[in-house]
């Protein structure tokens, strides 16, 4: 596709979802300059089509921050194929796979997670008389947002009937999901080792009574938490790991309250399933992906 087509198309898809190209030209030329680089390549015709198909702002976001992790990858020359299938008797694909020379390849399932209406309206209305009004979620609050959290990652390996999905594992596999949205945009690396390994894992203060993707199954557990672990067997089993993602600054680009992701400068915190996949190798893989994998900086609650 013509790097002339490519932007006419995307111009033509921000005037649908309500973006006026002329308020924000420098950022999409930036955009269109992406899209043109991954075109070239060949291997994102999909994606690229997808893009252009959105007729909504949750559809091209979701598309433009797979496009934005491809171009991570591809900037630096490490090749990455779009939806390929692993398994044989599933019709499911996983977003990327990124091989490796003499060792296994890499699969990537992505998932850009937005900030629920509830709380939207939430804010909107704690803001609504005052702008000196102070906005948080309360403990139960932060809570449920990792409970969804959780839910979303496992929807990634596993069907409605519990039945492993997408992955096979011959190949090291993770969920990446962009969290920046997540507890009013202070989801941090506490809450990131708390969804992988529980509570017990992090400082007494920011717990919230999260039973772990990854953890094992404690003594005497009460049936509640039996059901947990039940239900996160095949993520244990298939799952390498999560790679978190977020924004590196705040800033957005709005259509009526709701952010469009025009420019997307990503940082990853990559955090492993202890249950397969050993240290070393654990290791080797990090110290791969952060050579070129801009790394999340440490940000306090």
């Amino acid at each position: 596709m013509s790097a002339e087509k490519i932007k006419e198309k995307t111009e033509k898809v921000l005037e649908i979802i309500g973006v006026k190209v002329l308020d924000c030209q420098d950022v999409v030329v930036k955009l269109i300059d992406r899209l043109v680089f991954l075109s070239k390549t060949n291997r994102y015709n999909k994606l690229l089509k997808l893009i252009f198909a959105s007729n909504t702002i949750e559809n091209f976001n979701a598309y433009i921050f797979e496009a934005f992790f491809a171009c991570d990858f591809e900037f630096r020359k490490c090749q990455l194929f779009y939806e390929e299938s692993k398994l044989s008797e599933s019709n499911t694909t996983v977003d990327f796979s990124y091989k490796r020379s003499n060792r296994k390849e890499i699969c990537f399932d992505l998932r850009l997670i937005g900030q629920r209406k509830g709380i939207t309206d939430s804010i909107r209305e704690q803001f609504k008389d005052s702008i000196f009004a102070e906005c948080q979620l309360n403990g139960e609050g932060e809570k449920d947002e990792i409970l969804r959290l959780q839910n979303i990652i496992l929807s990634k390996c596993q069907d409605k009937k519990g039945n492993q999905i997408k992955f096979r594992k011959q190949a090291h596999n993770f969920i990446v999901v962009f969290i920046s949205d997540l507890i009013l945009h202070a989801f941090d690396k506490d809450d990131c080792m708390e969804t992988m390994y529980g509570s017990g894992n992090i400082p007494e203060h920011f717990r919230h009574g999260i039973f772990g993707l990854c953890q094992q199954l404690p003594n005497n557990a009460s049936e509640k938490v039996k059901r947990y672990y039940s239900g996160f067997k095949n993520f244990r089993e298939v799952m390498d790991g999560v790679l978190f993602v977020k924004k590196a600054d705040r800033s957005n680009f709005l259509v009526k309250d709701v952010p469009v992701y025009l420019d997307m400068n990503l940082e990853y915190f990559l955090v492993g399933n202890n249950n397969i996949i050993k240290k070393e190798e654990f290791d080797r893989i990090t110290k791969e992906l952060s050579s070129f994998l801009p790394q999340w900086s440490k940000r306090e609650k």
